[in-house]
């Protein structure tokens, strides 16, 4: 168990601390996550700067592409992230679905 632990504390810090973006992005997107608040899960900024670096993204017109159906990195990042926070969302309300069927139970005083 304490394995398990160690390994749980060492995710969430690669999830935060590794360098350089890219390969935390990589490793963000590796597995979904139990939790939904998983640091994998939130918004990180160095990746979205470094994506528009690498793609030459300096200005809001990307942003506007993006709105109207064209894809570019940055927005298809965030619609990843976007989508897997709803399946992390879904699981953690079908756990506390299980948890609070369990807990008024026949056998609940």
């Amino acid at each position: 168990m304490i394995f398990v632990d160690r390994l749980m504390t060492l995710d969430r810090c690669l999830c935060v601390r590794l360098e350089p973006w890219w390969l935390r992005m990589w490793w963000k997107r590796l597995w979904l996550r139990a939790d939904e608040n998983h640091p994998s899960l939130n918004h990180d900024c160095r990746i979205i700067c470094g994506l528009r670096a690498r793609y030459g993204m300096t200005s809001e017109l990307e942003y506007e592409d993006a709105r109207n159906g064209v894809l570019n990195e940055v927005s298809r990042y965030e619609l990843d992230l976007r989508k897997r926070r709803a399946v992390a969302h879904e699981r953690d309300l079908q756990r506390e679905t299980i948890v609070f069927l369990n807990d008024t139970g026949p056998d609940a005083d």
